[in-house]
């Protein structure tokens, strides 16, 4: 699962650099399609949405887990501190990306509509882009870091 949840999150990243360049590169210029960017930045945005919600439950239910292991084994109680550490070091940066992803097919659809500045788009782009590959680099060192967790606690089980 966990293997999964950074293969899903890697290429959230890719498609909202893919979406960000095609924007950038072609749509300013006026030699692309709208629709593509918006296909494209949209399936992006909601990828990457996935993969760190699931990502938060996946450290929520391992913790849990690790936990309920520790307590019913009478094993070391850091080992449960450790699986909680996890979660708090992922999800405020985590709950960032989700917030600066879903804001910015938003503003780009008030672009759109000619609501908003072109600006506040790119402004919200740009924060998505960098808080996703910060999450994307945290993500993929904790759930490293909580495989070998799982396996120092299945290791200490009769």
């Amino acid at each position: 699962m966990a293997v999964a949840l950074m293969t899903v999150t890697l290429l959230a990243n890719l498609g909202l650099w893919f979406a960000a360049f095609y924007g950038h590169f072609h749509l300013a210029q006026g030699t692309g399609s709208q629709d593509y960017h918006f296909a494209t930045g949209l399936f992006a945005a909601f990828l990457s949405v996935f993969a760190h919600c699931m990502g938060m439950f996946y450290f929520i239910g391992t913790g849990k887990v690790i936990r309920e292991t520790v307590a019913g084994h009478g094993m070391d109680p850091s080992l449960a501190e450790e699986a909680r550490s996890f979660k708090m070091r992922y999800f405020p940066v985590a709950s960032l990306t989700l917030t600066a992803t879903m804001a910015t097919p938003i503003l780009g659809g008030a672009v759109h509509a000619g609501r908003m500045p072109q600006g506040a788009h790119l402004g919200a782009a740009l924060a998505a882009l960098a808080l996703n590959a910060l999450a994307t680099v945290v993500a993929c060192r904790l759930l490293w870091r909580n495989l070998g967790l799982i396996a120092r606690v299945e290791a200490r089980l009769p």
